[in-house]
């Protein structure tokens, strides 16, 4: 784990997949405040409310680089959507096979 998206990455894959761990509590929704959302395609955490998750966080600004997941999947993924806006017709059409060809939806 290096970023905050990372963190939030692990947490949205054990959330989603009922992951057994102590960290899951249940709570009134009237405790939660809103801070943004999870992006798991692209791997990015949007936020919406900086001030709250910079507070929650205690730092004064969140970097922008804090809120993009590492790791090769994720990579992969923005390289190959970096490559699809290439002004070159073969380097977009040859990206489209190799994302078809590995099921991804860009």
């Amino acid at each position: 784990m290096v970023t905050f998206a990372d963190r939030v990455a692990i947490a949205a894959g054990r959330h989603t997949t009922d992951f057994p761990t102590i960290a899951r509590m249940w709570t009134s929704q009237t405790y939660l405040v809103p801070v943004g959302q999870w992006d798991e395609g692209n791997g990015v955490v949007i936020v919406n409310n900086q001030e709250a998750l910079a507070a929650w966080l205690n730092v004064e600004t969140i970097p922008d680089s804090e809120l993009v997941a590492t790791g090769a999947r994720y990579e992969h993924r923005r390289s190959l959507l970096d490559a699809l806006r290439s002004p070159d017709p073969a380097v977009r059409r040859l990206t489209a096979q190799e994302a078809k060809r590995l099921n991804l939806d860009l």
